[in-house]
């Protein structure tokens, strides 16, 4: 998993910055995957539109660690869509590194080719406030901003551009050596329904 990439603008501000990541591929037939998965700060992935994995593991950087999901999947067309965001600072749970996101796709031994492009969430107001020295900032987002349905497979995406090739880690990731994070699903049904109006002193109260 050599290839490490973020946004092709990246000499702007990347402190309590929001990316997207979509990337692509085919399958002739039905097989077990791995998908090896290590980025900066926060990052939350879906495959084919259903939630996949959340990370990452905390990491010296020195000595990173991937996250390896494993999952069957169909012939044809996949995609991957990753939302990662670069804090910018140091936290408790990770120094200050500067922001990378990899996603690799293995058949057994054999890397599988993963169409990629990515492009900045505007969405979220950078930098509102710093929670607190140990942990990162106050998210505040337009989600009227935000590309709708970015994750699901049928998005267009054409308009975004190709990730910038970085090099953060230059240590060869081996995989976590903590169990993942137990994720619980759960189902919710509408009891009822309606508008809410919430009012507010001023902007980002």
């Amino acid at each position: 998993m050599d290839k490490q990439m973020w946004l092709m603008d990246s000499t702007d501000s990347v402190v309590d910055c929001y990316a997207a990541f979509r990337g692509s591929f085919n399958l002739d037939s039905e097989v077990k995957l791995e998908i090896r998965l290590l980025g900066v700060s926060w990052f939350n992935v879906w495959l084919d539109g259903k939630y996949l994995a959340d990370g990452p593991a905390r990491f010296p950087l020195n000595f990173p660690q991937y996250q390896p999901v494993f999952i069957n999947l169909s012939p044809g067309r996949h995609v991957i869509a990753a939302q990662v965001h670069s804090i910018g600072e140091s936290t408790r749970l990770l120094e200050n590194i500067p922001p990378f996101f990899t996603c690799s796709v293995f058949k057994g031994d054999e890397e599988i080719s993963v169409d990629w492009k990515c492009c900045r969430l505007d969405g979220y107001q950078s930098q509102v406030r710093r929670i607190n020295p140990e942990l990162g900032w106050v998210e505040w987002c337009d989600t009227s901003l935000i590309p709708e349905n970015w994750q699901l497979p049928d998005f267009d995406d054409t308009k975004w551009s190709a990730p910038a090739d970085v090099t953060v880690i230059t240590s060869t990731p081996v995989p976590e050596t903590i169990a993942r994070i137990n994720n619980i699903h759960r189902h919710f049904d509408a009891i009822t329904h309606g508008l809410l109006s919430e009012v507010y002193g001023y902007e980002m109260d």
